[in-house]
């Protein structure tokens, strides 16, 4: 038998992430039962993804934020409840050179991201009448995500960074710090207002939060390695993208002694979306009355499905 490779580890482990919420989604999407409107929507949505940690020091900010999108759909099983699932896809990036500590500027780091979250969301509207326009909501959730930062040089070039180990990630000499993991969980929480702007069509204006379990997005999380060791694993380049104040004018030149700091481990990572969700309806089922009480009364809007 051969040997499981730590790859293949993590591609099992990715896999199982995608696959349980997957499952999670069509359990919870379709319930048994019929309650007095069951509406399944098709979600469209365009806005800005933005990151916090130790790269970006402004907890909300729209400075940096990248353009994202996504589809997804809606399942509403009646007035205050509904649970969607959505697939995003945009950018994150963040830079010392924007931070307002001179300590942390100096630092000189800067990272960007592709984003890919796949996540699972109920929600709850704290208003349940049939006749307002505007209806504002709750959401909270789970969500998978996948990052992979990488940075550009002093010519330009890009390079990823996950695989330069730049603080000793996965290398035996640290057994107490693992490789990184592309995939990883997070925690959708946020809110917004839905604006019924036809009986059928929806508009969303959502603002939501992502609480997530890793400190690496941003490749930046714990303290500096052995110059000497890092040289060995990844070659010059994983030292030179690990140590950057030398590039300043004024920047100290020496790669600092192995144990000082370079990030906070005791701080994980943020991301969160504020963007737009067009919602139009693609099917739908409602008891007997309603069909009956619609057919009478005529398409008054606005009148949900």
């Amino acid at each position: 038998m051969h040997a499981i490779s730590a790859t293949d580890k993590t591609c099992r482990k990715s896999s199982g992430i995608w696959a349980c919420l997957l499952f999670l989604s069509c359990f919870v999407c379709f319930p048994a039962g019929e309650s007095h409107c069951q509406t399944l929507y098709a979600d469209i949505s365009v806005g800005g993804s933005n990151y916090q940690g130790e790269l970006k020091d402004k907890h909300i900010t729209t400075h940096g934020m990248r353009l994202a999108f996504g589809a997804g759909v809606t399942y509403v099983s009646d007035d205050r409840f509904a649970v969607s699932l959505s697939y995003t896809r945009g950018m994150l990036g963040g830079s010392d050179s924007h931070n307002a500590s001179y300590f942390t500027r100096r630092r000189n780091l800067h990272f960007d991201t592709e984003l890919q979250e796949l996540s699972i969301t109920g929600r709850i509207n704290l208003t349940v009448s049939r006749e307002t326009a505007f209806v504002p909501y709750l959401v909270a959730g789970l969500a998978a995500f996948r990052v992979d930062p990488f940075t550009t040089d002093e010519l330009g070039k890009r390079y990823h960074l996950f695989p330069l180990s730049t603080e000793g990630q996965g290398l035996p000499q640290y057994p107490d710090n693992p490789a990184h993991r592309y995939m990883n969980l997070s925690l959708p929480m946020g809110g917004g207002v839905e604006v019924r702007l036809t009986r059928g069509l929806r508009m969303d204006l959502e603002l939501a939060f992502r609480k997530t379990f890793t400190d690496h997005i941003d490749d930046v999380s714990g303290s500096y390695p052995d110059e000497n060791l890092l040289l060995s694993h990844g070659g010059f380049k994983a030292v030179e993208l690990s140590y950057r104040a030398d590039e300043l004018p004024g920047g100290d030149p020496i790669y600092p002694v192995e144990g000082t700091g370079r990030g906070n481990p005791k701080t994980k990572d943020w991301y969160y979306f504020l963007k737009v969700v067009f919602r139009y309806p693609i099917f739908t089922r409602a008891y007997r009355y309603d069909r009956i009480n619609y057919i009478i009364k005529g398409a008054d809007w606005p009148y949900r499905f």
